[in-house]
């Protein structure tokens, strides 16, 4: 019953604790500086990386990244350089790249091969059916790559 109350007490004194007041000009404040040093984290290896900065606004923005400076994010589109503050940043699109189309060859070839094997030793195919497993098998692989890496990744920015 001791341990109860003790534990009751202590309860109660971490929610007096926590119900501080907080004005709103110092919470959006802190707000900012945090979402600053997130994109600024997030951002270390975007360099030279295609996409697209959605504002609050409804503004998009589409250029190579160059990098965050003094609470603006930097973007080089048409030869011209692009500041937009991160305080009015929604989202960022990052988008694919070439390399991102090699890992989806890859992986087809990768899953027509694997068919391919599974058709000749588990099912003891020959021939034709073996060059109808690899088909089947580079189609699904080709699909499962393309939705896992050919595709603009979305970073919600808070």
């Amino acid at each position: 019953m001791k341990q109860i109350n003790y534990l009751i007490l202590l309860l109660t004194f971490s929610l007096l604790y926590d119900a501080q007041a907080i004005s709103g000009q110092e919470t959006s404040e802190y707000n900012q500086q945090v979402k600053l040093i997130k994109v600024k984290r997030m951002s270390r290896n975007w360099t030279n990386r295609q996409m697209e900065v959605h504002g609050f606004d409804g503004l998009i923005s589409t250029g190579k990244f160059l990098g965050v400076k003094n609470e603006y994010f930097k973007l080089e589109s048409s030869g011209k350089e692009l500041k937009i503050p991160v305080r009015n940043i929604e989202s960022i699109v990052l988008k694919r790249k070439s390399t991102d189309l090699f890992l989806v060859g890859i992986m087809s070839v990768g899953a027509g091969a694997l068919f391919t094997g599974v058709a000749s030793l588990g099912l003891e195919s020959e021939g034709s059916n073996l060059l109808g497993f690899a088909a089947v098998g580079s189609a699904i692989g080709f699909t499962f790559g393309w939705k896992s890496f050919y595709v603009d990744s979305m970073i919600p920015i808070r």
